[in-house]
């Protein structure tokens, strides 16, 4: 067993050499290629993968409405990471979420009547209002 992993891991080795020899040279030729022709052809990319995989043109609504959002953070300078975070652990609160929108008959506004939930509410809004604060002050 031990011989098989260090065979298949030498085999890996050497496809990897191999395939990077000439993908470098490959993606150095990609590399030269123009944006003026590099951007048009991403872009349809894009919307034939939205089309495509099962989204019809409610994917490439949300195609276009993020792309807009996206351009939107690029203009006023917001960092993009923090949104990528929320869309991974989005998933993970969103459950949550749901049985609180249930226990309350669908009025989330029930939530304010709870002190633990004001005060995630309260950090909530100042995390975001300290975080643009602190990015607005000059030497930051």
């Amino acid at each position: 067993m031990v011989y098989a992993i260090f065979t298949a891991m030498a085999v890996a080795n050497l496809s990897n050499l191999i395939l990077g020899r000439i993908g470098l040279r490959v993606f150095g030729l990609i590399a030269k290629i123009r944006p003026s022709i590099i951007y048009p052809a991403v872009i349809l990319l894009c919307f034939t993968e939205a089309y495509i995989s099962g989204g019809g043109m409610v994917g490439i609504t949300l195609l276009v409405v993020f792309g807009i959002v996206g351009y939107g953070l690029r203009v006023l300078r917001m960092p993009i990471v923090i949104f990528i975070i929320a869309f991974v652990l989005g998933r993970l609160w969103e459950f949550p979420l749901n049985q609180a929108v249930i226990l309350t008959d669908s009025d989330p506004l029930q939530l304010i009547d709870y002190p633990i939930a004001l005060i995630f509410i309260a950090l909530g809004i100042a995390l975001v209002i300290g975080s643009q604060i602190g990015r607005r002050q000059p030497g930051k």
